[in-house]
């Protein structure tokens, strides 16, 4: 196959080039294009279509979106750059949209340069013109072929006949002397005690172990292949195996190692695949392939990019399926995405291959949690604790699990398209019924106003009001809890109530919260943003506020307020909340929701409250404060 952006051949299988790393099916150069909407891979990819829309549209609500969508191909931008084409194309592709992109034509001649390069037998991105990269293989054949000089063969030919009669001469000769001839099966002496047993090649199938490295079967093609850790390679990168027999393969894997060395990982990729192509079945190729796709892999981990992570380790795989680091990265893209099944899958795998990796331990207990097989995480986390018994988070979550095992056992299970919904039969099973219903609700409220749309299941559990206060040890002012799960006590609920539905938003809005930014966000915008989601009382919050700023000449900051409520006392916490509110509220209608989804997608890239701010309302914090406490004085 040939990459169809700078037609490099490409091994077959491949989902990224080689050389010039192209990635997307639809290759844009610095132009302006029109964008069209062309068709969805199923209804669902419909919906969350619309969805998306919706949440980045001020002008349009989801029924509209729907509406609009039901006839294809629809313009979604009649001019747009190149990275923001890109943009599109990453965002609808996840969606499972198909988009196509027709670049305008700015002058005749532009137009006529089009034409051309689409007349090409390979599709290249537009007007881009790049030399096919041709095997070393074939250059190498060709080089032979062209130096034959066909005078040369008319030489050799005569030549090799004269040997052939001149051998069968010699054969008759030595017959009538009474010796054997030389013929298949006959060796010229007889064997004998002290004759060397033949020398076998070093290939790669047959290299002997070396220095803390072990042979396994590769699951790939039957043959054994080194089984080398990318972690420990990094420290010594001479344990990728450089005895190759093919003069060529032996050159470009010694380049490619050289590469490695120096953390070139995707130059010397590139000369493995190089190499692999020229010998496709060494087992040894194929490893070094897969050591460097895993460490690519690993890197975009870091890099918080898990769909990338996802497509190397899945590379990796491609060769081999022995190194346990490969399936332990796939699993950790696939719990950060919060596809838990598949990321359970992966640390299964990963452990059978490595027992003793006590992370990964760890990680699939934590996955098993919150896959709600609690039985089955305390066996993993509590082998965690035996090894590392001086570790209190470990102690503390053991400790947690096993209450709300004890707790939740029996417990009902109902799975809806978003929420795993637990709770108790009988006096529950009215409120449990009615609880999923105003989930999914909630789930297009509070996604259309966050722009986001939780993929990963977000369990909910229902409580008695005791199981809620020994399973959560929250104080008495708690109404209700998210902490990774959504924790609900009964407190007379008895169906669907306008109680239930403000309850479930409020918590449901720390989930998606969580889910944009991660554990960055602020308490107090937490909490605003959660009150203001289930339609509290603002003009209540901003009464008690401006109360308290004329007795006192002044109020807190928000900021004081970033940390956790649950130390405080009631009437506290009850400060604590309001102020949250009216801060949130006169934020939003200052700036707009927008700009509160922006900077909460600010904080889960990582960035600090008071950077993420500015950038987003390009001014301090500080001076936030000031404008608000200004506007209280004001109403004095």
């Amino acid at each position: 196959m040939f990459c169809n952006l700078c037609g490099t051949n490409l091994i077959d299988g491949s989902l990224r080039c080689s050389k010039c790393k192209n990635f997307f099916p639809i290759n844009l150069e610095e132009r302006n294009y029109k964008v069209i909407l062309a068709s969805f891979s199923d209804y669902t990819a419909k919906k969350e279509t619309a969805k998306y829309l919706a949440s980045r549209s001020k002008d349009i609500d989801l029924k509209t979106a729907l509406s609009r969508l039901e006839k294809l191909p629809l313009v979604l931008s009649n001019k747009i750059s190149k990275s923001k084409a890109v943009e599109f194309e990453k965002n609808f592709t996840k969606l499972g949209a198909r988009i196509k992109f027709v670049p305008i034509i700015e002058n005749p001649a532009d137009k006529q340069k089009l034409i051309e390069e689409l007349k090409r037998p390979l599709k290249r991105s537009y007007l881009e013109e790049k030399k096919l990269e041709i095997p070393k293989s074939v250059e190498r054949l060709e080089t032979e072929i062209q130096s034959s000089n066909p005078k040369l063969k008319l030489f050799i030919i005569p030549m090799v006949l004269f040997l052939l009669v001149l051998a069968l001469v010699l054969m008759y000769i030595n017959f009538y002397k009474g010796k054997k001839p030389y013929g298949p099966g006959i060796s010229p002496t007889s064997p004998t005690e002290t004759s060397p047993e033949p020398v076998t090649p070093l290939t790669p199938e047959t290299v002997p172990e070396k220095d803390g490295t072990k042979t396994i079967p590769d699951k790939g093609d039957g043959k054994t292949a080194p089984l080398v850790n990318p972690e420990i390679l990094k420290e010594n990168p001479k344990r990728l195996n450089p005895d190759l027999v093919a003069d060529l393969t032996s050159t470009l894997n010694t380049e490619a190692i050289e590469l490695f060395t120096k953390g070139s990982y995707e130059e010397a990729l590139e000369k493995f695949l190089t190499a692999l192509a020229s010998n496709p079945n060494d087992a040894t190729l194929k490893s070094n392939v897969a050591i460097c796709y895993s460490i690519l892999g690993w890197q975009e981990l870091t890099n918080n990019d898990t769909e990338m992570a996802k497509t190397h380790f899945t590379n990796s795989l491609l060769y081999s399926h022995s190194d346990s680091s490969t399936y332990k990265g796939l699993g950790r893209a696939y719990e950060l995405q919060g596809e838990l099944d598949s990321a359970e899958e992966n640390y299964r795998t990963a452990i059978e291959l490595n027992p003793n990796d006590d992370e990964l331990i760890m990680h699939l207990g934590l996955v098993l949690y919150q896959n709600n097989k609690l039985g089955e995480a305390l066996e993993y986390l509590k082998q965690y604790y035996d090894r590392y018994p001086d570790d209190v988070n470990a102690k503390n979550l053991i400790a947690k699990i096993e209450l709300e095992y004890s707790v939740e056992e029996t417990y009902d299970i109902k799975e809806g398209s978003h929420f795993i919904v637990k709770y108790e039969g009988g006096s529950r099973e009215v409120v449990g019924k009615f609880l999923l219903t105003t989930l999914e609700q909630v789930y297009e409220t509070v996604g259309v106003n966050l722009g986001r749309y939780p993929t990963k299941k977000i369990t909910v559990v229902l409580y008695s009001n005791k199981e809620f206060k020994d399973v959560t040890r929250s104080p008495d002012w708690a109404g209700a809890l998210f902490d990774g799960k959504i924790r609900i006590p009964i407190k007379g609920l008895s169906g669907r109530t306008n109680e239930l539905t403000r309850m479930v938003t409020h918590e449901y809005t720390h989930a998606v919260i969580f889910d944009i930014a991660g554990p960055n966000c602020p308490v107090w915008l937490h909490e605003g943003m959660a009150q203001y989601m289930e339609k509290a009382d603002v003009a209540k919050a901003d009464e008690l506020i401006l109360e308290y700023y004329k007795r006192y000449e002044d109020i807190p900051s928000l900021k004081d307020f970033s940390g956790g409520f649950m130390g405080l006392g009631n009437n506290e916490a009850y400060f604590a909340y309001m102020l949250s509110l009216s801060g949130t509220n006169y934020l939003i209608k200052t700036y707009g929701m927008s700009f509160i989804r922006e900077l909460l997608i600010g904080l889960g890239e990582g960035k600090e409250f008071d950077e993420a701010f500015y950038d987003v309302y390009l001014v301090s914090f500080d001076d936030f404060m000031s404008r608000w406490k200004n506007k209280m004085r004001n109403k004095l």
